[in-house]
């Protein structure tokens, strides 16, 4: 795959500029166009603004304040795809659009600042995130990988230009990344120059004949939520479908493998647990699968290519390199 011009003549990709929001606006809005009143608590974001609403009833929502410049098409398949799981999968744990009380999915408002931004209100998924877990057990990984291949079969029906797009975190778009690696220091960077060389060989040329739809691309612990019912813990829902692309299939599973693998004594075992759940419910060729190991590196360079561009970009930021550390420990581990 030949790179980009983009990635060649300006390899760090323009990122919109972050919202401020107070507390209060955040509650007026929500007070005013879905006639919901409770109490603002501030949320991590990349990009959007995030708040958490709790009334005096404890019902609470999420409250998303995407930047005015962000890409309109991919924000409409964020909230489309939300209503389309609704009515595809209504009984697993999704986060739902919630409408305005004009009946509008999102709406334009402007800050106290004067800047402009997109805000959308959707529902609330109790429990916790993976991140936050104590202990993980195992027999979780493999409900994980279950309920990622029940999402990706009700969205091999569902298609949107927001989701075909040039996206950096496309693993298969993983080599116009290179230009990044000039901001990785040795011995880092020729370990992940390596394994770009080993998806060049490996994986690219098969890109093509492999299935293809859109995924939500980002099964991470922090998207990830999980809650106890009868003394054991399950997973209890994903959020955040910001990342979605048109993109392998595949890649599904082997995003989600390498987030649960890090941090793990045994990665491997993680990675056999979440492919197991997953081909439980929906089965993969074994190009697929011989393919897994390939795309799990892959991803740990696109998460380390793209965490050398965020420190580039914006040094303060440590939601932006939140899991670089493990990231390297798990492409030693698994390089070794």
């Amino acid at each position: 795959m030949a790179r980009s011009v983009v990635a060649e003549s300006n390899p760090a990709p323009s990122r919109p500029e972050k919202l401020l929001v107070s507390l209060e606006e955040a509650e007026q809005w929500t007070e005013s166009f879905y006639g919901k009143r409770g109490r603002a608590t501030r949320l991590a974001g990349e990009i959007d603004v995030n708040f958490l609403l709790t009334d005096d009833q404890d019902q609470r929502w999420i409250l998303k304040i995407a930047p005015a410049d962000s890409n309109p098409t991919a924000l409409d398949c964020q909230l489309t795809v939300l209503e389309y799981l609704e009515q595809r999968i209504p009984t697993e744990p999704i986060p739902r659009l919630v409408r305005d009380q004009e009946g509008r999915a999102s709406r334009t408002i402007r800050t106290q600042s004067g800047a402009l931004g997109r805000l959308r209100l959707v529902s609330f998924l109790p429990g916790q995130t993976l991140a936050e877990l104590e202990h993980r057990p195992p027999e979780l990984d493999r409900e994980i990988g279950a309920f990622l291949a029940r999402l990706d079969t009700a969205l091999l029906d569902f298609d949107h230009p927001g989701a075909r797009r040039e996206f950096f975190w496309d693993v298969t778009r993983i080599l116009e990344l290179r230009p990044y690696l000039d901001w990785i220091a040795q011995p880092l960077r020729g370990l992940v120059e390596h394994h770009l060389g080993l998806f060049e060989q490996r994986v690219l040329p098969h890109v093509p004949q492999l299935p293809k739809s859109i995924i939500h691309n980002d099964a991470n612990d922090h998207n990830l939520l999980a809650s106890a019912h009868d003394r054991q813990i399950h997973l209890a829902g994903i959020i955040d479908f910001g990342d979605m692309i048109y993109t392998v299939t595949v890649a599904e599973v082997a995003i989600a493998s390498t987030y649960l693998m890090l941090r793990a004594s045994r990665p491997l075992h993680v990675a056999e647990r979440v492919l197991d759940g997953y081909t439980s419910t929906r089965s993969l060729s074994e190009l697929e699968r011989e393919l897994i190991p390939s795309l799990i590196t892959a991803r740990l360079c696109n998460s380390l290519l793209m965490s050398a561009q965020a420190r580039k970009l914006n040094p303060e930021d440590e939601y932006l390199t939140i899991s670089e550390e493990a990231s390297v420990e798990l492409l030693e581990t698994l390089t070794s």
